[in-house]
């Protein structure tokens, strides 16, 4: 199996941090700087700026598009839009240019429309190694498929995202933002 790379977890920071905030609009333990805020954490109006190729509600931060770590070739969700209470299944394609070693962080901001509920820093290596990988994540090209089951209760309306991910040294790596509307069945 190809190693994983930010791109996997960037997607599912941007889709399925929305699953936990149903029962108590937090991410749970062993996260860090984790805050539940009122204000603006700086996800801004999606749909301006550069969409990541491929069937999804992806979309690049301001002037982010270009990294010298990592090309997003396509991600793809079905279904897209995602449904609450069915699995999702996202499948993406990328190339991890320069290796990202232990201390790379993702800076995460969550809306339910114009409400912030979270905004938090996590560690990128400890959230992939839950998925079976470890750091350093290696250069070289990575398709990745991977499903996960979203809760039947999540709540109806619209989410919004932004996944910003940095080396252990700050350094950019990408910046993803992501619009999703969960509407009532």
């Amino acid at each position: 199996m190809r190693s994983l790379s930010p791109l996997l977890v960037c997607v599912f920071a941007l889709l399925s941090a929305i699953s936990p905030l149903v029962s108590s609009f937090s991410l749970g333990g062993g996260r860090s700087k984790q805050q539940l805020l009122g204000g603006d954490g700086g996800v801004g109006t999606v749909g301006t700026k550069e969409p990541v190729p491929g069937d999804n509600p992806l979309s690049y931060c301001e002037g982010s598009a270009e990294s010298q770590f990592l090309t997003i070739e396509h991600v793809n969700l079905v279904p897209n839009p995602p449904k609450a209470g069915h699995n999702l299944t996202i499948e993406a394609a990328g190339v991890v240019k320069k290796d990202i070693k232990e201390g790379a962080y993702v800076e995460l901001v969550v809306k339910y429309g114009f409400i912030q509920l979270i905004q938090m820093t996590v560690d990128l290596c400890e959230e992939i190694s839950s998925i079976g990988v470890d750091c350093p994540i290696k250069a070289g090209e990575t398709v990745i498929t991977k499903s996960v089951a979203l809760p039947q209760e999540i709540p109806p309306g619209k989410y919004t995202v932004k996944a910003d991910v940095y080396s252990a040294d700050a350094e950019p790596i990408t910046c993803l933002d992501a619009e999703v509307h969960f509407n009532l069945l």
